[in-house]
């Protein structure tokens, strides 16, 4: 779980920096919404309809969320590319009272200025539209200004320019290159900061040092990321040396429901991340960290609560910074079913800059990398990183890396596991400028435990899908495909190939020629090289199995032939030995013809 989804915001914080950003009042006229829908359409104006606009069908946020175009004066969506001036809105979350809806619907606008955002809440991001990378980009003093950053226009089709598939959004988190420098450092050992925070009304009553070392187990979390790392990382973390009393009662940073954080205009896991720096800073110093980890381990209240914040300024008394996660509640312990490392471990993740792989509150979407990365699931026994996201860390160098422009049947890749820190262990396919076909070997390893399912995982990444959308999908093998799973764990578990095994993926099929321990190879096909090859070895066996079939008659006939020559020449014998002959006994004058099988002359 991370929080840089930009439009849930609190209002509260953006009115902190409002005097560099316009506002407007609320438009009075007739609302255009739907009955659900909690917020309305701010009013749509062009006031420079001479001058030409791209078309889209949505607008996708910086934290990638999909603002979908309404048609002209209605609440439905469009179904194809419109000028991109018009209403846009995020339709299932303009209806959450529990997060906030005035963000979830605006308006792009044009001025004598250019174009400018406005949502329903009244705050404005003034845009200029980079025609090269079709992104309108926030310029200086818009909320949350980064550089580059800003709404992405839908396109049909990019070509891809490199196998390093450059990410979609550019956001504080990404799925591709480059990767955000802002994040804390990917390289090297780092040190980070853990803080642990009790309430007046939860007083924690265990030690400090156990309940860091039963929940958080940051020494696991260390081997974790060295081995997930190819022993390119070693994350350090240090515990503040006591226990950090908040001023707020427990209750009061989820008063209504689990997960319902938004209160009163005010993030509320914000406000509890905000109020513990403060009271360290009192207590110690917070200086030379690349990351402030609060864990509040009594905060029952918040249910099963991680998450990460990298775009939420931290000062920690001389600098602001930006890579923080806030974990507890009721995560368990390092023994539970999903050992609570793990959760520790997945925001971190965040703040290195990766994507949430699963489907919130959804655990058998089909979209999600099943087991086979930590930023998809906690559970399972196989969870280490995808390698196109080592890649982006710069975990996997580009000499490690297969780079496949062109499809060519007649190669054999060969790749060795991917947890190894040698050779070739990640193959890359670029489809188009936003999508890659992604090979690695998977096998078992320190944090990996495949046993039989070990093999060649095949993957595309998705750039246009945003964090928590599914921008990975698993292309399970078709030999081993589950029927009826109970989550995307158990369904993408086979999902390997072995020997011999295959799996189609848009127009390619990728074979697995052979599965060892230490190297695997394989070859890609078009869909029609595969049919062709299919068929080609189909024809091959029928003739062998006629061949092998014909050699099996001849031989039969040729051994009944020799079977029927050695009877008849049995049965001349046997005829010849029972033939009577005649024979003349002679004895003086007198001549005794005597006839019989074996004919003998008389005694004398």
């Amino acid at each position: 779980m991370i929080d840089s989804k930009w439009p849930n915001r609190v209002l509260a914080a953006i009115l902190a920096i409002c005097f560099s950003i316009t506002t407007f009042q609320p438009i009075s006229a007739a609302e255009r919404k739907k009955a659900p829908w909690l917020a309305s359409c701010p009013q749509v104006i062009d006031l420079t309809v001479e001058l030409p606009n791209p078309k889209t069908i949505f607008l996708r946020s910086p934290s990638g969320q999909e603002f979908k175009l309404l048609s002209k004066d209605s609440v439905e969506s469009v179904s194809e590319p419109q000028s991109i001036i018009g209403c846009y809105v995020v339709e299932e979350n303009v209806s959450n009272p529990n997060g906030s809806p005035a963000w979830q619907i605006g308006a792009l606008n044009r001025d004598s200025k250019g174009y400018y955002f406005i949502n329903a809440a009244g705050v404005v991001w003034r845009l200029s539209l980079n025609t090269e990378s079709l992104i309108l980009e926030t310029e200086p003093g818009s909320p949350y200004y980064q550089k580059g950053s800003g709404f992405r226009l839908d396109t049909d089709h990019i070509k891809a320019t490199d196998c390093k598939v450059k990410d979609y959004f550019l956001s504080s988190i990404r799925s591709g290159f480059p990767r955000n420098s802002a994040r804390v450092p990917q390289l090297g050992v780092t040190k980070n900061l853990i803080l642990v925070v009790d309430f007046p009304d939860a007083v924690l009553t265990e030690k400090l040092d156990l309940i860091v070392e039963n929940v958080l187990a940051p020494k696991v979390v260390e081997s974790f990321f060295f081995h997930s790392s190819n022993e390119k990382l070693r994350p350090t973390f240090d515990v503040f040396p006591k226990v950090i009393r908040l001023n707020s009662l427990e209750r009061s940073f989820s008063p209504n429901a689990t997960g319902g954080f938004f209160v009163n205009g005010v993030q509320q896991d914000h406000r509890l991340v905000r109020e513990a720096v403060n009271i360290a800073k009192t207590q110690g110093t917070l200086e030379g960290y690349s990351s402030i980890n609060v864990f509040a381990p009594t905060a029952n209240s918040m249910g099963y609560y991680g998450s990460a914040f990298t775009d939420m300024a931290i000062d920690i008394g001389t600098k602001n910074i930006y890579n923080s996660q806030l974990v507890g509640g009721t995560i368990g312990t390092v023994k539970s079913s999903v050992p609570s490392w793990k959760v520790f471990a997945h925001e971190y993740g965040h703040l290195l800059g990766m994507y949430d792989y699963y489907i919130p509150a959804n655990g058998n979407t089909g979209k999600s990398p099943g087991p086979f990365d930590l930023m998809g699931n906690t559970y399972g026994s196989a969870n280490s990183f995808l390698g196109f996201q080592r890649w982006v860390q710069g975990w996997i160098e580009d000499f490690n890396v297969i780079c496949n422009f062109t499809i060519n049947s007649s190669l054999t890749h060969t790749l060795r596991p991917l947890n190894q820190i040698v050779g070739e262990r990640l193959f890359v396919h670029p489809i188009d400028g936003s999508t890659a076909l992604v090979v690695e070997f998977r096998a078992d390893s320190e944090f990996d435990i495949l046993k039989e399912n070990a093999g060649l995982l095949v993957y595309l990444v998705d750039m246009k899908v945003g964090s928590g959308k599914g921008p990975i999908s698993i292309q399970p093998s078709e030999q081993d495909l589950v029927i009826n799973p109970p989550n995307d764990v158990e369904r993408y578990a086979t999902s390997p190939l072995s020997t011999g095994q295959f799996v189609k993926v848009k127009d390619f099929v990728v074979f697995a020629e052979e599965v060892g321990k230490e190297l695997a190879s394989f070859r890609v096909f078009t869909n029609a090289e595969f049919l062709a090859k299919q068929e080609a070895e189909a024809k091959a066996k029928v003739a062998a199995e006629l061949m092998a079939r014909q050699e099996a008659e001849a031989r039969a006939a040729a051994e009944l032939k020799a079977k029927q020559e050695e009877e008849a020449k049995a049965a001349a014998d046997k005829a010849a030995a029972r033939k009577k002959v005649t024979i003349a006994c002679v004895k003086g004058k007198t001549t005794k013809k005597v006839k019989a099988i074996k004919p003998k002359c008389p005694t004398g």
